[in-house]
């Protein structure tokens, strides 16, 4: 009697299918499978489209690129402001922006041009 507790005998209870002591792995590695699966296409696509990632980096640099030009841009417009208020303001400026650039000279002054470069030292 006390063999039989509560209505079942030890020698059948251990005899129990295997599959009732452990749960089965199959449906969570499947969903594992899949979910790895899922991930690689993803990432996949993401690199090999166009659109995808590589497109971001190359867009990045880009704008960084286009960045440093319109910084470039700002100093020469500064510059170039610069010079158009002393050319305004200053009759000096006027004067060697004649000299320099258009080759003019006062009257009575003799003008010597050297050809060659200016910047070449063996002269």
């Amino acid at each position: 009697m006390s063999d039989n507790i509560l209505g079942v005998d030890k020698e059948n209870l251990l005899e129990m299918p295997s599959s009732v002591n452990q749960p089965s792995r199959t449906p969570r590695l499947k969903g594992l499978a899949i979910a790895a699966l899922v991930v690689c296409g993803i990432a996949y696509a993401a690199l090999r489209d166009d659109e995808g990632i590589r497109h971001v980096f190359r867009e990045r640099s880009r704008l960084q690129d286009l960045n440093h030009s319109v910084e470039g841009l700002r100093e020469e417009n500064n510059r170039l402001r610069a010079e158009i208020k002393a050319l305004r303001e200053d009759p000096r400026a006027v004067e060697k922006l004649a000299r320099e650039d258009l080759g003019l000279s006062r009257p009575g002054e003799i003008v010597f041009i050297l050809e060659g470069d200016p910047s070449d030292p063996s002269r």
